[in-house]
């Protein structure tokens, strides 16, 4: 469950970790070229009742909402990964009519800020625990390590989850076998 794989100790995060993440945001970035028109956004998405645009928006607001974990991890600060469950779902309705290439935009600014973020983390941070929460009651913790580790599990299946023709077969066989680990 989501819960046991949140709270799971992962005992460092490494520079290959973060090249990891940095070589699935390319990816996605290379796709993103194809989705460079409003019409491209409007189709719908491999999730149930999203669209491309939905899942892009996703994607940028789950960026924003890890890097708040990760100056959490860092600070000590008792940040939340969004405001509320109930802003995370305005943001993204809000997000969905933008112009292609604003909601581009978005996707690629926020991935990478939250991979500076991440190779700013000084080593002892990678350690700190954190709550994953919105505020809801009694949230699971996870260290520092495990929010970037979400966030390339977030950018890696959201980018097939895009139907723009990368496929799970085209997830490195290292980072699927991770994966599949990671969700089993």
């Amino acid at each position: 469950d989501r819960q046991s794989r949140c709270s799971r100790q992962v005992v460092s995060t490494t520079e290959s970790d973060l090249a990891q993440l940095e070589a699935a945001q390319q990816r996605l970035t290379s796709s993103l070229r194809e989705l460079a028109s409003d019409e491209a956004l409007r189709h719908p998405s491999r999730l149930p009742g999203w669209s491309r645009a939905h899942v892009l928006v996703h994607i940028a607001r789950n960026a924003e909402g890890l890097q708040n974990l990760l100056l959490a991890a860092r600070t000590g600060a008792a940040l939340r990964m969004y405001s509320s469950p109930t802003t995370r779902a305005a943001d993204i309705a809000v997000g969905v009519d933008r112009p292609a290439e604003g909601s581009i935009a978005d996707v690629v600014e926020n991935s990478f800020r939250f991979l500076v973020e991440a190779r700013a983390m000084p080593k002892e941070a990678w350690s700190s625990t954190v709550a994953f929460t919105s505020g809801a009651p009694n949230p699971p913790s996870m260290t520092g390590v495990r929010v970037a580790e979400l966030r390339l599990e977030e950018v890696e299946v959201h980018h097939v989850d895009l139907v723009d023709g990368y496929e799970c077969s085209d997830t490195p066989a290292d980072l699927a076998d991770w994966l599949i680990r990671n969700f089993a």
